[in-house]
């Protein structure tokens, strides 16, 4: 049985179904199928429909308002626009791009420059709806030209949405030099959300001088393109390596997060330790910080690395491995001392392997003090570790035949404070062959409490005692160490 008699006209089914006069979505259905059979809609029900939040209402309209032919209905569509909420926007401007004709285009021109901003802006929303930003072209350009920020960075992202077109992409690009720093960030932003070659030079140009929220954007813009294979990744790489050296700490830390967005890290990492080792000292060190502060992303490449054919990168790697905890990277340098490597490569893995607190450590530590290469390395690493244990084997070699050996021994004993010290620190500096040994221990007597102090004061008074004592430390016993460069 229908529904309607013939008595029910289209105002009575349009009332039915605004006031919500149905029982369920069904009926609901059900009214709206009528409405085919009774004829089309006016410009006003159409406008209605799009406006009143009903999903289903708004569909409907949707999917028919590009039969209507009344003149009126692009300006009512407009009107209503500038009338609804911001959330009931959409289902309108769907509507004003599905209709034929340039009635819209040649609506949209004279709101865009219209006094008041909010039609400006209303314009704006309707151009973003565009299926193909291209087709309003002169629209934007003349959005781009507003005296309002807002309406030229929106038309500037508007064109984003089309910054795979080839024209477009060069305007947008073009912009990266534009007067206006509104539109250079909205510019920048667009093309960091679909990032390609071309942006590559003028993005690293451009990063150290932006604000850090652009900097991120367009940090992940680039990480998209290092994390594909091929020439992309290869171009952004090649101006990385630089910036890992910069003076600013986030462009040094912002470089270090592209190079851990390379799916290839193992390949990567070795090409910047390849890199670093041209750098001046105080520069790779620099470097290398940065890279450690995603060092926890890239264990299994510096893992590998230590065992790398090239020594350099070899010595890079155990730099870099200082800033992590993993005990993966403890046991690859072990590995690396048990191999036959020239010294200045193991001093390095050594140095590193003593800022580990894993058991075993301090033995391994001590069991190069029989190698005379790593003897110096090996003492200036149990003075930084000062572990229980480890004092009496130092103090062994303040009595070392070799001046080199003394120093580094007594360098090593400043981080213990221990009053069992001062008789072999005494020794020192009464009788060390050394001026520069005995001169250390006194200062490191003053160091040691009370007790050090006093014995400190009795050997400068014993000195000055001294005939032609020179500068108050006592000069005697010069011997052949004392030849030594």
């Amino acid at each position: 049985m229908a529904l309607f008699s013939r008595g029910h006209d289209l105002e009575s089914l349009l009332k039915k179904l605004e006031s919500k006069g149905y029982r369920d979505s069904g009926e609901k259905r059900a009214l709206l199928k009528e409405l085919d059979a009774v004829g089309p809609l006016r410009a006003d029900d159409y406008v209605r429909f799009l406006v009143s939040g009903d999903s289903d209402l708004g569909r409907y309209a949707l999917d028919r308002v590009a039969s209507c032919k009344s003149p009126r209905l692009v300006d009512q569509l407009l009107s209503a626009l500038q009338r609804a909420p911001r959330p009931r926007w959409k289902p309108i401007i769907m509507a004003l791009h599905r209709l034929p004709g340039k009635a819209l285009t040649d609506r949209l021109g004279p709101m865009l420059q219209a006094k008041r901003l909010e039609a400006r802006a209303v314009a704006m929303e309707v151009l973003a709806g565009a299926t193909n930003p291209r087709d309003v072209l002169s629209l934007l350009k003349l959005a781009l030209k507003d005296e309002e920020e807002a309406i030229r960075v929106r038309a500037v992202q508007v064109l984003g949405l089309a910054a795979r077109d080839g024209d477009i992409r060069a305007m947008l690009c073009e912009m990266f030099r534009h007067r206006d720093e509104a539109v250079r960030h909205a510019a920048i932003e667009a093309l960091a959300r679909q990032p390609g070659a071309d942006i590559i030079d003028a993005f690293f140009d451009l990063l150290p001088n932006q604000p850090p929220k652009l900097q991120n954007l367009m940090i992940r813009g680039l990480q998209k393109l290092v994390a594909q294979e091929g020439s992309f990744s290869e171009n952004v790489l090649g101006r990385v390596m630089p910036l890992l050296a910069a003076d600013d700490p986030q462009i040094r830390e912002a470089a270090a997060q592209l190079l851990a967005s390379s799916p290839d890290k193992l390949g990567v990492l070795r090409r910047f330790l390849q890199y670093a080792k041209g750098l001046a000292f105080w520069l790779r060190d620099r470097a290398f910080t940065a890279v450690s502060t995603v060092a926890d992303d890239i264990v299994e490449a510096i893992l590998t690395l230590l065992g790398d054919d090239d020594i350099d990168v070899v010595v890079g790697a155990s730099v870099m491995a200082r800033n992590s905890r993993d005990p993966r990277l403890c046991d690859g340098l072990i590995g690396l001392l048990a191999r036959d490597h020239d010294w200045w490569v193991k001093i390095p893995a050594l140095e590193t392997l003593a800022t580990f607190e894993r058991p075993g450590v301090t033995d391994i530590i001590k069991s190069k003090l029989t190698d005379e290469d790593l003897r110096n390395c090996a003492l200036a690493c149990l003075g930084r570790r000062a572990e229980d244990g480890t004092q009496a084997t130092i103090v062994e070699f303040l009595t070392h035949e070799r001046r080199g050996l003394r120093r580094a021994a007594l360098s090593a004993l400043e981080n213990f404070r221990d009053p069992a010290l001062i008789p072999p620190l005494e020794r020192v500096a009464r009788a060390d062959g050394d001026f520069e040994c005995r001169l250390v221990a006194l200062e490191m007597l003053d160091g040691l409490g009370a007790e050090g102090v006093a014995t400190a004061a009795a050997l400068r008074e014993e000195q000055r005692a001294i005939p032609d004592a020179g500068d108050g430390v006592c000069l005697t016993m010069l011997d052949a160490t004392d030849l030594e460069h």
